[in-house]
């Protein structure tokens, strides 16, 4: 009887393996498939940033986001320089306690936040900057006064925000707690 019994379950076990080798399977595509959405999301702004920035924009423990004023001075200490503009640092806030931060830090790697239509290569008015550091790896992303456009100073890399100006100005007002951000 115990070979009649074991001959018997054999065919529902190659039965089962297979259902387990399919489910294993479709998992294996759903990973590959989301690992490719992911990247087709992100290529764009890997190339404009650079995947240490990028990383840095994503994962850095300290970020802040400043406001920035033009420099009397010709470069004075501590200074930013873009576009061959010094703008000095007026004021820094803690960037991980501002509500919504997090999606902005994933927004500027993410491929629908950019009109990659608009190559307006004009100088821009930089009003804020968001500083990401990761020991002794920086990267400071300058934002327009008026949200429209980011410039990653380190590279010099521009393009326009024009998709997520509004909320990078509600996270900007937030930030300082007054009308700066405000049109």
């Amino acid at each position: 009887m115990t070979t009649n019994e074991t001959t018997d379950n054999a065919p529902g076990q190659m039965a089962g393996r297979y259902v387990l080798l399919a489910v294993f399977g479709l998992g294996l595509a759903g990973a590959g498939g989301g690992w490719w959405y992911q990247h087709s999301l992100q290529r764009h702004p890997l190339q404009l940033w650079g995947g240490d920035a990028a990383r840095l924009i994503l994962r850095a423990n300290n970020a802040e986001l400043c406001r920035l004023g033009r420099a009397v001075e010709l470069v004075p200490p501590g200074a930013i320089v873009a576009e061959g503009e010094p703008y000095r640092v007026d004021k820094c806030v803690d960037a991980a306690r501002i509500p919504g931060f997090l999606h902005l830090r994933h927004s500027l790697v993410n491929d629908y936040s950019f009109d990659w239509n608009d190559a307006d290569t004009v100088g821009h008015d930089w009003g804020f900057a968001l500083r990401f550091r990761e020991g002794e790896q920086s990267a400071t992303v300058l934002l327009s006064a008026d949200f429209q456009y980011a410039l990653l100073v380190e590279t010099g890399g521009k393009a326009c925000i024009r998709p997520i100006a509004r909320g990078v100005r509600e996270i900007v007002g937030e930030a300082f707690g007054d009308a700066t951000a405000e049109p």
